[in-house]
């Protein structure tokens, strides 16, 4: 870089060797927006699916107990505990199921991110898995 001041004004300029600098940076400056952006919109879509899982869940327990409070017990029953018990299981399983999905969706947005290839058959593999394993637990829950 150079100075050059003028009176009360100083003008900066590049040099070649700046210039050259720069454009060998390049490539690391448009991975660290990819990287920055690809982390912002990730922290916006958790943050909307949480919500949207939030209010459904909410949307879900109000409909039930709304259906529930015409015939329930003055005192609670066996059932209102299982029932209790299995909504805190759901919670933990969508709480299980957002946590894997925000770490593949970053671990794969960063992966391409640093200029990582992304095989289709890796893809395929991760659906399938996941295919898998909601038939299996289908089939756990019908018993």
């Amino acid at each position: 870089m150079t100075k050059i001041v003028d009176g009360r004004k100083t003008i900066y300029s590049i040099t070649p060797a700046g210039h050259a600098e720069v454009e060998a940076r390049a490539g690391d400056l448009e991975g660290i927006e990819a990287s920055l952006a690809d982390s912002v919109r990730l922290i916006a879509d958790e943050v909307r699916g949480s919500v949207r899982e939030a209010m459904k869940s909410l949307r879900a327990d109000l409909a039930a107990a709304g259906r529930d409070v015409p015939t329930r017990p003055a005192e609670p029953s066996l059932i209102d505990d299982a029932r209790t018990r299995s909504r805190e299981q759901v919670h933990r399983a969508e709480a299980a199921v957002s946590e894997f999905r925000a770490h593949i969706r970053s671990d794969l947005r960063s992966h391409v991110a640093r200029g990582g290839e992304l095989a289709a058959s890796v893809i395929d593999d991760l659906t399938n898995e996941l295919d898998r394993i909601s038939r299996d637990l289908i089939r756990t829950l019908r018993g």
